[in-house]
Parts: C-alpha cells; sequence; structure tokens
C-alpha cells in the first residue's frame, strides 16, 4: 500500500508542479504556493492565483499547495484548480493500473470519484461562492505510463471532463 500511495503523492506533486509553472497554465492556476527554495508560502482561504516569483527571494520557480476546506464534518482538498475568464475548472488527478487507462470503458471514470469532486465543487462554492463551473478527473497509468506494452501502444494518461 505504501507504494501506491508514494506514486499517487508523486504524480501529484509532479503534474501540480509542472502546471504552476508552465507558461500556458501557471497564470491560470488558483490555490496557494511555496517556494521550496527559502520557504516562503503563501496561504489565504481559499487560494490566489499564482505570484509571478517567490515574495522573498524572487525565485520564479514555485510550488503548488492544494486548497484545503471544510464545512459540517466534511473536509477535503482539491488537487487543482484552473481559473479562466469564463471558467473555473477544478482538478483531480487519480493514479489506476495500465490496464484501467488503455482501456477506460470497462471501469473509468469511477462513481466514487465523481462524487468526491462534485462535493468539492459544492464545498467551494458553499465557502467561497466561487464554485467550479467544470470539472476533470485525470486517470493517470502507473504503470511504467512511458514504457511502450507488448502491442507498442501505452496510454500514459485518460481525462474526463
Amino acid at each position: 500500500m505504501d507504494f501506491f500511495t508514494s506514486v499517487g503523492t508523486a504524480v501529484h506533486e509532479t503534474i501540480q508542479y509542472h502546471l504552476t509553472n508552465s507558461p500556458k497554465t501557471g497564470g491560470l492556476m488558483v490555490g496557494n504556493f511555496e517556494c521550496k527554495r527559502c520557504g516562503w508560502a503563501t496561504k489565504t482561504p481559499e487560494g490566489q492565483r499564482r505570484p509571478r516569483f517567490c515574495g522573498k527571494c524572487q525565485n520564479p520557480k514555485l510550488h503548488y499547495v492544494e486548497i484545503d476546506f471544510a464545512a459540517h464534518g466534511i473536509s477535503g482538498h482539491l488537487d487543482g484548480l484552473i481559473e479562466t475568464p469564463t471558467r473555473r475548472i477544478a482538478l483531480e488527478f487519480k493514479t489506476t493500473s495500465g490496464p484501467n487507462v488503455e482501456d477506460p470503458t470497462k471501469w473509468l471514470p469511477y462513481s466514487k470519484h465523481f462524487f468526491q469532486i462534485e462535493t468539492y465543487c459544492f464545498l467551494l462554492g458553499y465557502l467561497y461562492r466561487k464554485p467550479p463551473t467544470h470539472y476533470t478527473i485525470i486517470y493517470v497509468n502507473r504503470d511504467g505510463s512511458f514504457q511502450p506494452n507488448a502491442s507498442g501502444t501505452r496510454i500514459p494518461y485518460y481525462s474526463f471532463v
């Protein structure tokens, strides 16, 4: 179980880091951010747009810190939130086995993941009066995603929007 937990954590942190520091999506990310170099961090209840640089050492490479929330005995943390002028998109990242990603019609998306992300969207709207307008669940193949399989067609991820 430790293996699967550590793989999931590594996948989350890697995707969040690259979304946060991408020229296309970095400025659209909403959350809290930290600088691993000096320890500086933003911390607002709802989160904020990504700052251009660390507020202390001016480092341009920041790490995403998930938005945590709790209400009425339900708590969670959103894996990512992107805000454009017309959309507010909640992101949820899940790791799963290769066969699930390579043939998603068998199992994906899991109904429990719909319940999770829809609950998160409701709570964000309830707590901050700004609910996400859309959500996506991204399933990442944890079984050697970029190694070709026997047929040479390994698929690294599956996304449900």
